[in-house]
């Protein structure tokens, strides 16, 4: 039995790939995983890099696509995955080392997902995050979201047939996928459990990555969460309480990192994006309401009097 399936999409990453696997193969533990690369149309000489891994692990698979996008690359990756757990990579960053062993020895119960630490590199400065739990304690989905960041899906190992029972895959085409996908993911968790270990090894400023862009794609995704998570909420029979916590997570995200980039916009885009704004103040007031939080509710008013007094308004706040 394979203990845990390593899913890595590959574009573009030719001065990365190298680091990425070495620090995955030269790994010292007795966990039996097995390590998924998926080529999604990279046009560089990543697939080159890649080719003596094959040769030399037998755990190593190489699958390959046209482009289409990290989700779609994450998700055939899935469908070959073997492993008890899953633990999306991605393949300009590295693992730390001995991780996957200090991790799974540091499993007390079979869990729906595993949090651990990671360790952010902007810079050459570094900085580790913390999950706000005790070792070993196991929570629902929703109280580890109260106060924990759940964004990112490489500080997360998730159990395979969690996934699969519950038909959770990443959206197609989706910027910031990983949000989407790990609000529904902790939402639907019965068990998410802490590892105090560092475990990832993440790099913030890459040149090529979509976190140093602005673009109104990536602007207006905010409002694509929205549309996906109202298909969400409106299928599962949650409490008012759960869907109170789903909603600040939106919230959060739509404050916190899209409504900051409006004011880097051009000039057109930033009028799109405020009629975009507009005709959805029904869907927005819904979430704020939702909250059922009186900083966000407060917002509402400044929402139906000029979306882009709401927005500025919000910015202000959030620098101060």
């Amino acid at each position: 039995m394979v203990d845990l399936t390593i899913i890595i999409p590959v574009y573009n990453v030719e001065k990365y790939i190298s680091k990425c696997l070495n620090s995955i193969f030269s790994q010292v533990t007795k966990v039996i995983y097995e390590v998924i690369i998926v080529n999604d149309g990279t046009p560089d000489r990543s697939v080159d890099c890649i080719k003596p891994f094959l040769e030399k692990y037998s755990n190593c698979k190489l699958m390959n696509k046209e482009n289409g996008g990290v989700s779609s690359a994450r998700n055939l990756g899935m469908r070959y995955a073997n492993g008890e757990y899953v633990w999306f990579v991605d393949s300009d960053d590295w693992v730390e080392e001995d991780s996957i062993d200090t991790i799974y020895n540091g499993i007390r119960e079979k869990t729906d997902v595993i949090a651990f630490d990671a360790v952010f590199h902007t810079s050459n400065i570094q900085k580790r995050t913390l999950s706000n739990l005790d070792e070993g304690l196991s929570l629902k989905g929703f109280d580890y979201i109260k106060s924990n960041p759940i964004y990112s899906v490489w500080r997360f190992w998730y159990k395979r047939e969690f996934l699969l029972e519950n038909k959770i895959e990443f959206v197609n085409g989706l910027i910031h996928e990983d949000g989407d996908y790990n609000t529904r993911i902790f939402a639907l968790a019965e068990s998410v459990s802490y590892v105090k270990a560092i475990g990832y090894h993440y790099v913030t400023d890459h040149p090529q990555s979509i976190m140093n862009s602005i673009s109104l794609k990536r602007a207006c995704t905010g409002f694509v969460f929205l549309d996906l998570m109202d298909e969400f909420i409106f299928s599962h029979n949650f409490s008012k309480s759960d869907i109170s916590y789903i909603a600040i997570d939106r919230m959060v995200a739509l404050n916190g990192m899209f409504y900051p980039m409006f004011t880097k916009l051009a000039s057109d885009d930033k009028k799109f994006f405020l009629s975009e704004m507009n005709g959805r103040k029904k869907q927005i007031a819904r979430y704020l309401i939702w909250t059922r939080k009186l900083k966000y509710c407060l917002i509402i008013p400044f929402l139906y009097i000029s979306s882009n007094l709401c927005v500025r308004m919000i910015n202000l706040k959030r620098k101060n």
